[in-house]
């Protein structure tokens, strides 16, 4: 599916994932390496994530470096993780982006 989809959009700048990042395949975030232009990835963290405990998921940490070395050589990439959480808890919406050089 996926080289259809590279195949179909060869020009892809951006991809934003909407589903939190316990359900991508990992593999599935390397193939965007094929994406010439993918200058911008936006992944949402788990839904128990805060801020202070991203280092602590070893899952989500890997998706975010992988996603850093897809964006390397790219110009002017950007890597935003987010999280909306589904009720107004105590948990609080949050957005980390960085700059991928």
């Amino acid at each position: 599916m996926m080289r259809r989809l590279i195949k179909t959009v060869p020009n892809l700048k951006r991809i934003k994932f909407v589903t939190s990042s316990q359900s991508l395949d990992l593999d599935m975030l390397r193939m965007l390496s094929s994406f010439k232009h993918l200058c911008n990835i936006e992944l949402r963290a788990p839904l128990n994530m805060t801020p202070t405990r991203i280092n602590e998921d070893y899952r989500l940490k890997a998706f975010i470096e992988i996603a850093r070395k897809i964006l390397q050589s790219r110009d002017r990439a950007r890597l935003v993780l987010h999280h909306q959480p589904y009720s107004n808890g105590f948990l609080q919406p949050w957005t980390m982006e960085s700059d991928v050089y």
